[in-house]
């Protein structure tokens, strides 16, 4: 379903105005919609006003909802497989549908041979496979990811990219995806968007049709939507 944000005024406590203010928005069904902004523009705030993680006056639509955060947020003292079985046995009452499901994400993330592993035992790219892996195995309408590769070297990153489209492939639905990285953005984005002002204004910058699976970021139209990104962004 569509993320609809209708109305919405946000102002945390002792800050002089609205971070947000009478603020309407509407992001299409089974799209990436990659927002981009610098640092404390609202981009953490847009995504806990549609998750409902922080308080404000208006509604926002968006169906029920998985989040991946900035850090993975695994419970270190059960295995791979329980810290996804933890989220779903509240979902199936089948346990064979639960064991299915976390097969199956565990599979198309490529980290299905540590699903007895502690977190603990996982390198840093491995432990957000997991998270991507967790968001994707419960069955939301809506992923919010704010920034959730930005800690990864080049390399993982580009393969948990990788992964983050297969996983999208074979379990499509809307997703918010906050970055600082305009390349990152580039290399997932269906619909990109600029966060800026105060109280915030979202401006759409640019809308991507090609196959995500062998996008090239290096062509010249995604060098000048990306010199746009950052004349916009400094």
């Amino acid at each position: 379903m569509s993320v609809k944000i209708i109305d919405v005024t946000q102002q945390y406590p002792l800050q002089d105005q609205p971070l947000y203010q009478n603020f309407n928005a509407e992001f299409s069904a089974n799209k990436v919609h990659v927002i981009l902004g610098a640092s404390g523009t609202g981009k953490t705030t847009l995504l806990n006003i549609v998750s409902g993680l922080c308080a404000y006056k208006g509604k926002a639509e968006c169906g029920s909802v998985s989040f991946a955060f900035q850090d993975d947020r695994l419970l270190e003292n059960i295995t791979v497989a329980n810290n996804l079985k933890l989220i779903l046995n509240g979902v199936y009452k089948d346990k064979k549908k639960v064991s299915e499901q976390i097969e199956k994400v565990l599979g198309i993330a490529e980290i299905l041979p540590y699903k007895n592993k502690f977190p603990y035992e996982l390198s840093g790219g491995e432990r957000q496979r997991v998270a991507l892996a967790r968001a994707f195995a419960y069955p939301s309408q809506t992923l919010l990811m704010d920034e959730s590769f930005k800690s990864l070297d080049y390399g993982t990153k580009a393969r948990l990219i990788k992964q983050f489209i297969l996983l999208l492939d074979a379990m499509p639905r809307t997703v918010l995806f906050v970055t600082h990285d305009a390349d990152e953005a580039l290399s997932v984005a269906d619909e990109v968007y600029l966060l800026q002002n105060k109280p915030v204004c979202l401006t759409h910058i640019a809308t991507l049709t090609d196959d995500k699976h062998n996008r090239d970021v290096l062509t010249a139209e995604y060098v000048q939507i990306k010199k746009n990104i950052i004349s916009k962004l400094v």
